[in-house]
């Protein structure tokens, strides 16, 4: 995990296991400070979402809009009660692709928390798994130079994928908050970047090598390893370090 220096006067948690964490830790510090939350992901299991996070995103204020991979929605309608209720549950749908990103934005007049990762929005992505995550962070003075980018990444999803009803609002409703936030503070942390599929292969976005060490954690990879070739032929690394698990299944 890496991140970016808190808001002033806030601590960040001491530990973190999963996005969770920072939903307990902005309701115990910031009250109902959040307009918006958002959590996108291939994987979405409402019932697991409902039990563990909805009641402690709700308690900060925000919105909350949860978003899956129509092809993945497996819900128990035993363990969903609250969807289209108390919060909006969504669907995409990316023609001959996958809705891959996970993704959870927590944002509010004064700031916000961007966590991306790897793991999905169900038990075994927030609990049982070892997931990889991103936090950066938006305070009262400074933002991430990246900010911009989520925004007009959020915008445009929807000239891609399709989405169900009450989506497309959410994305711009949330992009619009990031892009005010962005606009009155001081760009900080300008060697992140983000990249994605949506117009172009995450591989020609990479830089070129050659590089001392490139280092792969891949608990999925395709039968021939072609992604991890054309890594190794792009970045042309001294070193090379690959990291493989054993975990469940995406869904």
């Amino acid at each position: 995990m890496t991140e970016t220096a808190p808001a002033p006067g806030v601590e960040p948690p001491a530990a973190f296991a999963s996005p969770r964490t920072l939903i307990l830790h902005e309701e115990r510090t910031g009250g109902h400070s959040l307009e918006e939350a958002l959590f996108l992901s291939f994987t979405a299991d409402l019932g697991f979402f409902e039990e563990v996070a909805l009641g402690v995103t709700q308690a900060t204020g925000a919105r909350v809009t949860v978003v899956g991979d129509v092809s993945m929605a497996r819900n128990d309608h035993r363990s969903v009660r609250r969807a289209g209720r108390s919060y909006l549950a969504g669907l995409a749908y990316a023609h001959g692709a996958a809705f891959h990103p996970k993704l959870m934005i927590l944002a509010g007049p004064e700031h916000a928390t961007i966590v991306l990762g790897s793991g999905n929005t169900t038990l075994a992505g927030w609990q049982a798994n070892a997931e990889l995550w991103t936090v950066l962070r938006v305070d009262r003075e400074r933002s991430p130079a990246v900010v911009p980018e989520f925004a007009a990444w959020l915008r445009d999803l929807p000239e891609k994928v399709r989405f169900s009803a009450g989506v497309p609002q959410a994305l711009g409703r949330v992009a619009a908050l990031l892009d005010r936030l962005h606009r009155d503070r001081t760009p900080t942390e300008p060697q992140v970047r983000v990249v994605s599929s949506l117009r172009s292969p995450i591989i020609d976005q990479l830089p070129h090598g050659p590089v001392d060490e490139l280092a792969v954690f891949a608990p999925f990879y395709d039968q021939r390893s072609m992604a991890l070739r054309q890594l190794l032929e792009r970045f042309r690394p001294s070193r090379f370090a690959l990291s493989t698990a054993r975990r469940s299944p995406p869904w």
